[in-house]
């Protein structure tokens, strides 16, 4: 009977125009924001010299946490981010949130497989937090490592002690592995003349002790405030090339992000203008489309996903 139905669909020619038919319907439906940034904090630990913010900006001279009643108010933005990227943290370090394990613990276990968040893992982690991390839903978490050499990975990440990076990285690794259900963990390298020789073993001291599901290598977020020390340490056109050579040896799973090689990059289409929401620590959203720039108070906000989600269809 199911050869039977094949063959009359096959005759028809239905499946093909099903096929179209589905493809532009998925056209039709918002895709969501690209990406939405949800810091729960404005400060971090260290003050890296490749870092991208201008620490004497008002808004970073003071530390700010987000509070319960602004993070209960975004916790149903997370189905509005696309591809499932919706960032705890990117431009801080979450784990310094007094209340950190309590603020991830309020977004539904379901929700939870939409959010990542980034990591220096260099503040004081006890055991109960790397704990409560393996036993939770969420998409992935990323590390950031320049380096397994003390001098270098001192040197890339200020005010960084890597014995207690590495003390960190250990005992993650210990509970990850006692829970096959623990979230992936992820890797993320900056590539600089300091590491670049180095970034072959990074990935396999990664993948082999650490368990990395996937690690990045990738350029620096290059602005005003780290342009100069990106310009001595930034690799050349051929440095790239002999590095990316290198890797190609290696059974590991990775991703480069070379800078000069565009199609490389997320979201390289010249089409495609990304529609992001920046959400900072006090509350205040932003929404960053191209040039437009517009934005929003929590405080002012009943229905913060009704509100957004409006909003993002303005920008279709």
């Amino acid at each position: 009977m199911i050869r039977f139905i094949k063959y009359v669909l096959k005759k028809t020619g239905l499946p093909p125009l099903l096929k179209r038919l589905k493809s532009v319907f998925k056209k039709k439906q918002p895709s969501g924001y690209d990406f939405i940034f949800g810091d729960i904090t404005n400060t971090c630990n260290l003050k890296c010299p490749h870092c991208y913010n201008n620490w004497d900006e008002p808004f970073l001279s003071q530390s700010v946490f987000m509070s319960k009643k602004h993070f209960k108010k975004i916790i149903p933005l997370i189905p509005l981010a696309a591809n499932h990227d919706y960032h705890l943290s990117c431009a801080f370090e979450p784990l310094l949130h007094p209340e950190f394990t309590e603020l991830v613990s309020m977004i539904p276990f379901s929700l939870q497989k939409n959010v990542l968040f980034t990591t220096n893992l260099t503040t004081k982690i006890t055991d109960g937090v790397l704990q409560f991390l393996s036993q939770t839903n969420l998409r992935y978490i990323n590390i950031s490592v320049e380096s397994f050499m003390p001098a270098i990975y001192e040197s890339c990440r200020k005010n960084g002690n890597f014995n207690r990076f590495i003390d960190n990285l250990e005992r993650l690794a210990f509970y990850f592995d006692k829970n096959p259900k623990s979230p992936p963990i992820r890797f993320i390298t900056l590539a600089s003349k300091l590491n670049a020789s180095e970034i072959p073993s990074i990935i396999e001291r990664c993948s082999v002790a650490f368990h990395a599901s996937e690690h990045e290598v990738r350029n620096f977020y290059i602005t005003a405030n780290n342009r100069q020390w990106v310009a001595s340490h930034a690799l050349s056109a051929t440095e790239w090339d002999e590095m990316e050579k290198e890797l190609s040896n290696i059974p590991y799973k990775y991703r480069v992000y070379n800078p000069l090689k565009v199609s490389q990059l997320p979201n390289s289409s010249k089409k495609h203008k990304p529609r992001n929401l920046r959400i900072q620590s006090n509350g205040i959203v932003r929404i960053e489309y191209g040039d437009k720039n517009m934005s929003f108070n929590l405080d002012e906000i009943e229905d913060a996903y009704t509100f957004f989600k409006k909003e993002l269809k303005k920008l279709n």
